[in-house]
């Protein structure tokens, strides 16, 4: 006979992957802004 799911820990699983797919289009989301300030500022994405 097999154990039942725990539905608990796959409410924390869901959760936590909700959590970093939030994250990841944040900080995706920001990336253009940040990489525009700093070109603006004479970085130069090919030379150090």
């Amino acid at each position: 006979m097999t154990a039942a799911p725990n539905p608990a820990a796959a409410g924390g699983f869901l959760g936590s992957g909700l959590g970093i797919a939030l994250f990841s289009s944040a900080v995706f989301g920001l990336s253009g802004s940040f990489a525009k300030a700093l070109l603006e500022t004479g970085w130069s994405p090919g030379l150090p």
